[in-house]
């Protein structure tokens, strides 16, 4: 629906209502819901709806406007939609517990507080407002769901406008994701080896979801190669009542102070890196083809911090007046795990680089391109400022200075995460991070650089490179 169109707001509270009745009268405890656009495949002009950025930078002129509408007035109307959808809610089922997945901040989300706060205002005293955080997902000890914790409920009160309602009113609830894994199959029902969790372990990190929520704790399953959920199943394997188990025996009395033990890991990085050469080479050629051209390379060596605490969250370290001493170097040609980490942490990076004097960012595009970057989630920090989540070209023509030392920030975590179009493991190779490193689009002849990439090792150039176009 349009924000701005009244009419398509008379449907959706209609609906709204009609949901809200029948989860009253079949005895539910409340309504779930989801912000996630999966793709975007809804249409019109919000086809986004929390994505201010892209309603400015393009789908504005869907409506057929000079202009796009000034955030502060898109923000007050999405205020006014949450507080008429929740009186919608509360009018049919005052005690109500409406639970969202994503957590309250919504960095990558910039509209969506706005919605949060219209829902403060407008559900009944009495009802309830469940976060349901995937920050949690993939951890397993009581002291990383805490930090979450902590970091989501202090950023949720920077971003409301109604901080102390969102203070007394929402309640913080962990997820576990339950099927995650490290290679092909994602998630085993028979090896728990492939398996982020055992059974064991995933006993424990659901007695520590439900130890730091509020008053509800979630999980999070997805579809096995057969399409069908790996543990929604009527003819489970001995392996999923196992894990089936857990579930109940994490209700019992276990110590919070738990630390797992070292997580087998079946990933061949040296093959991983091998293979991932042949796509990292593909990108080169692509941006040739797209008229990039390669400017500089950043340096191989990083300053690296490893961080199983993740303390990162509290953390400065994309300041360019951060203290990075004590930080060991890193070689970026080769993954974290190939230099003494293990996986699925949050490693950070820096690395100062001096950016060509004839950049011109008023004319042209100017892109740091990453050409080993994995599948988990990461932040690109530029000169202290936040840029981008990692992908394999971040637009930085905002934030480089031409002919001056530029300071890059990285920091990389989920490496859990699989693709299930590549055949190989991404998850557990922090390729996520700068990691088996390739060269340049056009720099050399492209036979001559795949035979030179084959393997872990050998003089390799840093992949992220400086592309403008």
């Amino acid at each position: 629906p349009d924000w701005f169109n009244d009419d398509d707001w008379k449907i959706v509270l209609a609906n709204t209502k009609l949901c809200a009745r029948i989860t009253r009268e079949i005895g539910f405890k409340g309504i779930v819901f989801d912000i996630e656009g999966y793709g975007g495949g809804a249409y019109g002009v919000w086809r986004q709806p929390w994505d201010y950025s892209l309603y400015a930078r393009s789908d504005y002129q869907i409506e057929k406007r000079d202009k796009p509408r000034e955030f502060q007035a898109v923000a007050a109307k999405i205020r006014q939609r949450g507080r008429q959808w929740a009186q919608a809610i509360s009018g049919e089922f005052p005690v109500t517990e409406a639970r969202f997945g994503g957590d309250l901040a919504g960095s990558d989300s910039g509209l969506w507080p706005a919605f949060i706060d219209g829902m403060l205002e407008g559900l009944d005293e009495r009802a309830l407002l469940v976060s349901g955080s995937e920050a949690t997902y993939i951890t397993s000890q009581y002291r990383d769901m805490l930090v979450m914790r902590n970091y989501e409920k202090e950023q949720a009160l920077l971003v409301s406008a109604v901080p102390e309602l969102a203070r007394r009113r929402v309640s913080f609830a962990a997820g576990i994701w339950t099927d995650a894994g490290y290679n092909a199959p994602r998630f085993s029902v028979t090896d728990p080896r492939h398996n982020h969790r055992e059974p064991r372990r995933h006993m424990h990190a659901v007695h520590n979801a439900l130890a730091v929520s509020d008053h509800y704790a979630w999980q999070w399953g997805e579809w096995g190669v057969s399409g069908e959920s790996n543990w929604m199943t009527t003819e489970p394997t001995p392996l999923i009542r196992q894990y089936w188990q857990a579930n109940i025996d994490a209700r019992n009395s276990l110590s919070l102070e738990w630390r797992p033990e070292p997580h087998h890991d079946p990933a061949d990085y040296a093959e991983t890196n091998s293979k991932v050469a042949e796509s990292e080479l593909a990108l080169w050629k692509r941006l040739e083809a797209e008229g990039y051209r390669a400017r500089s390379q950043l340096p191989i060596h990083w300053r690296f911090d490893f961080d199983p605490e993740m303390l990162v969250r509290y953390s400065n370290y994309f300041s360019t007046d951060f203290d990075d001493r004590s930080w060991r170097k890193i070689d970026c040609r080769r993954c974290w795990q190939m230099q003494g980490y293990l996986a699925n942490e949050i490693g950070t990076y820096r690395a100062w680089f001096e950016a060509p004097a004839d950049l011109d960012p008023e004319r042209q595009e100017i892109f740091l391109v990453f050409g080993g970057l994995g599948s988990g989630r990461g932040h690109v920090y530029l000169n202290g400022g936040w840029v981008a989540y990692a992908q394999q070209k971040v637009d930085v023509s905002q934030s480089i200075k031409p002919g001056e030392r530029n300071l890059i920030g990285l920091s990389f975590s989920e490496q859990v995460r699989t693709r299930r179009d590549h055949g190989t493991c991404q998850a557990a190779c922090p390729r996520q991070g700068v990691s088996r490193l390739s060269g340049s689009a056009g720099a050399e002849d492209p036979k001559r650089s795949q035979e030179r990439r084959r393997g872990c090792s050998g003089a390799l150039r840093c992949p992220v490179c400086l592309y403008v176009g």
